[in-house]
């Protein structure tokens, strides 16, 4: 008895691998099909893929078929343009937030930039008149803020020194005390 190996092909054994089974011998029936396989009939031409494109990369252009569209909308009208921007508009209000960092430092820079902002925006039919008047407006309240600020911190500052000479006055009769060095350092 001769026994066949596993690289002897069977003519009725199981598919190779990957492929489909072979097609059946001239005359006869074909074989069934494999367990758990598909009932399909095998695909014309033997079942082998084609050869990729030569060129190697990709799939081969297309051929025939329809036009391409070239684009969403109906043929015949294009998309509407885009409005410009308004730079100057932007920047006043992104220096007027950043003046209420700053103390109203860049508040008059919003201011600036907004009046030259709407100017602009009349030129370009309304397009960031809002965006400038809010840049002039947090400018102005960045300027009003640090102004409100800087004479907060000078009256307090004013307030502290006033109680710190009460605290650490010299003795009426302007003579030194040693035991008192540690409430009048002036000593």
């Amino acid at each position: 008895m001769s026994s066949q190996g596993p690289s002897d092909p069977s003519p009725f054994g199981s598919p190779p691998p990957g492929g489909t089974p072979p097609p059946p011998p001239s005359g006869g029936t074909p074989p069934p099909p494999p367990p758990g396989g598909s009932s399909l009939p095998p695909p014309p031409g033997g079942g082998a893929p084609p050869p990729p494109p030569s060129g190697g990369f990709g799939a081969p252009p297309p051929s025939g078929g329809y036009p391409s569209a070239g684009g969403y909308g109906a043929p015949g009208y294009a998309p509407p343009a885009a409005k410009p921007s308004n730079g100057m508009a932007i920047g006043s209000l992104v220096c007027g937030i950043l003046s209420f960092f700053t103390c109203g430092v860049l508040g008059l820079v919003a201011i600036v930039l907004g009046v030259l902002g709407l100017g602009k925006a009349k030129e370009q039919d309304g397009n960031g008149k809002g965006l400038a008047i809010g840049g002039i407006v947090t400018g102005v309240l960045g300027i009003l803020l640090g102004v409100f600020l800087t004479f907060a911190v000078f009256l307090a500052a004013d307030s502290v020194d006033n109680d710190f000479d009460e605290i650490n006055s010299d003795p009426p009769d302007g003579v030194c005390d040693e035991d008192r060095f540690l409430q009048d350092p002036d000593c």
